[in-house]
């Protein structure tokens, strides 16, 4: 029986690739706002933002939804650009927005109405 290890070099050498190429795309040299800058330049349908409590074992408490609005309305400036505000049921908020700078400033979020949080793009 004939086993060919020349294959296994090959895998190492992709691997080693695509190592190198997710450096590359996570650094980058330009500062955020020039980042945000050229996102901005982009036009985006829906973009989805979940916030969960940051304590993965609990949900987000349900509040008052005038004044999770007005708290939101008080910490991204552009609100405005918010289309659509839920609460779902497993327990997180979901936010939708077709503003990439609405997008970041919700993602910077650590605390929702005195409650630690965590977000994610979906």
């Amino acid at each position: 029986m004939f086993v060919d290890f020349s294959s296994l070099n090959h895998v190492k050498e992709l691997d080693n690739m695509a190592t190198a190429a997710n450096d590359r795309f996570l650094m980058s040299s330009k500062p955020t706002n020039e980042l945000v800058l050229l996102l901005c330049q982009k036009q985006f349908e829906t973009i989805n933002i979940v916030i969960a409590n940051k304590d993965s074992s609990s949900k987000m408490p349900l509040s008052n939804p005038f004044q999770l609005h007005s708290y939101i309305k008080k910490v991204v400036p552009e609100h405005s650009n918010i289309t659509n505000m839920k609460y779902t049921r497993q327990g997180k908020l979901l936010f939708s927005t077709s503003d990439p700078v609405c997008e970041a400033k919700l993602l910077a979020l650590q605390n929702v109405l005195d409650i630690p949080v965590s977000s994610d793009v979906i």
